[in-house]
Order: C-alpha cells, then structure tokens, then sequence
C-alpha cells in the first residue's frame, strides 16, 4: 500500500450516489487535500480488510485518520465533518447524543441509501484533475 502517513483516507461506496456527492463535496472542501480516497469495493479497502469488518450493506463511508484511528458509521461523519468545515469542531457535540441512537440514523440512511438515492452501474471513476487523491 503506498500512502503518506499524514493523509486521510474516506473508504466510500463507489455504486452509491450519496457517497459520491459527498465525496466531490469533500474534495471541494479539503484545499489542503488532507484526504485521499478509495471505493470500498477496491484493492486498497481489500488489502486492509475493511468489508471483513464491516458489512458492506451497512458502510457507506469508513475514515481513517493518519491510519491509526478508524471512524465508522456515525462516527465518520462526525470526526470527517470536525476535521474539514471551519467550524467543524463545534459538531462534535453531536457525540453528546448516544452512539446507538446516531448509529441507528446512520444505518436506516445507509441501508436504504440506494433506494432514497440510486446507485450508478460501475464504480466512481476519479476525473484527471481528482487522480492524485485517489488510491484506486
């Protein structure tokens, strides 16, 4: 695997349209392209294990800050949010709320998150200008 130890990555559904308006939202977002990306369904997450950890019906996004700590469900867009928007910080108040009660809300959006908001029939591919931020 071959990325800086300062980056970030976002694991994101590829097929999903959701992830990937968020994740063009992000690329705007991070002038100072902290992030890198890659599809859940590509080697990078492969190599790593990530759908041996995490179903895949139930992840639509999975963070990962300076690969050692790991952000799922709630919690990824949460610390993503923090990390990114100027006033990014003040949103993790929101982890004042119960996990189990933000998860829920996150897994009712990504268990359905193709019904509410299609899914594309092949993977996102990253356009010339995005190729350095992704992984695969």
């Amino acid at each position: 695997m071959n990325f800086e130890k300062d980056k970030n990555i976002v694991f994101f559904d590829g097929y999903c349209n959701l992830c990937n308006t968020t994740v063009d939202l992000l690329i705007k977002i991070d002038s100072n392209e902290l992030l890198l990306f890659a599809p859940l369904s590509g080697k990078t997450s492969s190599d790593l294990g990530i759908l041996n950890e995490f179903p895949s019906s139930e992840m639509s996004i999975i963070y990962f800050r300076n690969k050692n700590d790991v952000f799922n469900y709630s919690d990824a867009v949460i610390e993503l949010s923090s990390d990114l928007f100027v006033f990014g910080k003040a949103l993790l108040v929101l982890k004042l709320i119960p996990r189990f009660i933000r998860d829920a809300i996150y897994l009712n959006i990504a268990r359905n998150r193709y019904r509410f908001f299609g899914k594309k029939d092949t993977c996102r591919i990253p356009t010339e200008q995005e190729l350095n931020r992704f992984l695969d």
